[in-house]
């Protein structure tokens, strides 16, 4: 019985670290995003006598922030959801080791 517990815990676990890999790529496809957005606008803003122009790429980094943002928290609670799992993992096989000494 504890050993099924142990076997879901931990292929839980492997789906959360799965989810929180994908989103540090994502994290770095933002960020390579943002780079080129600002450098988007520094460039308008050098050659252009109206720094006006340069609002278009200096609104698509912030909306690169704010997706960076909500991929950072949802990235937290994944982590804090694994560390719930392992502590629970931790809790079955102390149950374990109790159950196994004579």
């Amino acid at each position: 019985m504890l050993i099924k517990g142990e076997l879901g815990e931990e292929g839980e676990k492997l789906k959360i670290e799965e989810s929180i890999m994908a989103l540090e790529r994502r994290l770095g496809q933002h960020l390579t995003s943002f780079h080129t957005s600002l450098m988007g606008a520094v460039e308008h803003i050098s050659v252009s006598p109206y720094p006006y122009d340069a609002k278009p790429y200096l609104e698509k980094a912030r909306l690169i922030i704010e997706d960076i943002m909500k991929e950072l928290k949802e990235t937290k609670a994944l982590e804090e959801d694994l560390i719930k799992l392992t502590r629970i993992e931790k809790r079955l096989l102390k149950k374990e080791e109790k159950s196994v000494e004579p």
